[in-house]
This record gives C-alpha cells, sequence and structure tokens, in this order.
C-alpha cells in the first residue's frame, strides 16, 4: 500500500502542470524474497521522463533535456534491482527517514486537519 500511495503522489506531482503524461511499465526484477518488481516510465509532452520501481517508489533516472534539448540523466541510480536492494539503501528513494512520524500520522494545512 505504501509503494502504490507513494507512487500516486508523484503521478499527482508530475500531472499538476495539465499536461497528460505518456505512462509505461516493464518488469524490473526479482527482489531476495522472490517478490517482482516493475519500472514505471513517466514521460511528458516535451520528452523529460522520469522512471521510478514499486520497490519504494525509488527514482532510476530523471531524463532532461539540456541547453541543446539534449536529454541527459540527473540522477544516481543503479540498472538492476540487486544494487538498489544490497548495495545501498539511500540511492533514490522518494521517502525519508521521517515519513509518517507526524502525531498520530495527522498533519495540517492551513486550519484544516
Amino acid at each position: 500500500m505504501k509503494r502504490l500511495l507513494s507512487f500516486l503522489t508523484i503521478l499527482v506531482c508530475v500531472t499538476a502542470a495539465g499536461k497528460q503524461p505518456k505512462i509505461t511499465s516493464r518488469p524490473f526484477g526479482e527482489l531476495s524474497t522472490g517478490e517482482s518488481t516493475t519500472l514505471y516510465t513517466i514521460t511528458n509532452r516535451s520528452g523529460a521522463s522520469m522512471q521510478l520501481l514499486d520497490y519504494g517508489a525509488r527514482i532510476v533516472s530523471i531524463m532532461m533535456p539540456d541547453r541543446k534539448g539534449h536529454n541527459g540523466d540527473v540522477v544516481v541510480g543503479f540498472g538492476d534491482i540487486e544494487n538498489f536492494e544490497k548495495k545501498d539503501r539511500f540511492i533514490g528513494p522518494v521517502i525519508g527517514a521521517h515519513t509518517g512520524c507526524g502525531t498520530l500520522g495527522l498533519f495540517f494545512v492551513g486550519t484544516e486537519r
């Protein structure tokens, strides 16, 4: 459930500008527990894209155009699930160590709870 929530949060942020993104998915590998993972690619109309896993909503790559319009990857990521799982668990996660640490899981926006 946390994975889906993280993915939906990113999707909302990407689509907030009103542009309809293209979303594709493909298998990315299998965890040591035997659970399969999926790589999602979200591409906007300008050709910029973001790839993320359903394993902790980890960002694998963000491709952004430079001044000349050539896309380049602007994040550090691994090319396979084994490295994400075993090498460095802090490479690419969208959520940090303080997620859900609010009092009783509540937060306020203005006076709304």
